[in-house]
Order: C-alpha cells, then sequence, then structure tokens
C-alpha cells in the first residue's frame, strides 16, 4: 500500500504505511495510475501533476509518464483479457490463431507500455477486423486510451 501525505494540499511525502500520528491528509495512492509523486496537488478530488511551475519540458515529461503508467496498467489488462479468452475458446474447441495474436497485439503491448497511446489507438483500428473473436476486447482498450487522454487534456 502506498499513501500521499499532503500538506496545504500539496503531496510532500510518500509512504508504504499508513502513518498512525499525522496532522495532514492521507490519501490511499495504491491504485491510482498514473502513482501521484511528491510534489503533486490536490485539485477537486483528484490529485495531479503541479503544471504551473514546470517548463514546456518538464510539462511533456510529465505527460509522457503519465501516459506510461496508464498504458502499462492497460496492457496488463488486456493480457489478461485475451488469456481468459483464448482459455474460453480453446475449452469450446475453436481454433486460436495464437501467432497472429502475438504479432499485433504483442505490438500493441509494446505501444501501450512505453506511453504511446495515440500509436496504439491507431494500431488497434488498423487490426480489428482481423480479431473479431476479440472485437470487444479491443473496443475496451479503444475506450480507454480515449477517455484517459480526453480525461487529462492530451486530445
Amino acid at each position: 500500500m502506498s499513501f500521499a501525505i499532503l500538506r496545504n494540499n500539496k503531496v510532500v511525502q510518500i509512504v508504504d504505511e499508513f502513518p498512525e500520528y499525522y496532522t495532514e491528509m492521507v490519501v490511499d495512492i495504491t491504485n491510482m495510475v498514473p502513482v501521484p509523486r511528491v510534489s503533486w496537488i490536490l485539485l477537486g478530488n483528484k490529485l495531479v501533476a503541479n503544471i504551473t511551475t514546470m517548463t514546456l519540458s518538464e510539462l511533456k515529461l510529465e505527460q509522457q509518464i503519465q501516459q506510461q503508467y496508464f498504458g502499462m496498467s492497460l496492457a496488463l489488462s488486456l493480457v489478461n483479457m485475451i488469456g481468459g479468452r483464448n482459455l474460453l475458446l480453446i475449452e469450446q474447441g475453436t481454433a486460436v490463431n495464437v501467432s497472429a495474436l502475438l504479432t499485433s497485439l504483442g505490438t500493441v503491448k509494446s505501444l501501450l507500455e512505453t506511453g504511446a497511446l495515440k500509436t496504439a489507438r491507431s494500431f488497434i483500428n488498423a487490426v480489428y477486423s482481423d480479431f473479431p473473436l476479440y472485437s470487444d476486447i479491443m473496443t475496451h482498450a479503444l475506450d480507454k486510451i480515449n477517455l484517459f487522454l480526453h480525461d487529462n487534456g492530451y486530445e
């Protein structure tokens, strides 16, 4: 578990255990993507990077880091969804072309893990019709990418 310690709505420390005797605000950040860091601020009910003090280079680096954290999380989720689907299809006697899946979806996984979300989205759109048994999973991925990019102002 990870917790952010906030003072005046600004993250001043990240700790692994809940502090028993802390007077500042403590926020559980265990499952947050991207993971908040020291100097982030509380904006409404969301922890965000404090962009008011960043140069353009720092801002773009922060965007890349956020996209990479999100992409890594989404990639893991998609691998598990596809793996589960493969197990189900094989159990039902449906042939699964694992080589084709690995070739195309391995590229998507790599793009997501490096934070290249828009490129991953374009690639998914390009191979979408090649994998009709996985169209719902691809739609899920596209929806998640679009929502993340929109919600974070990257579109």
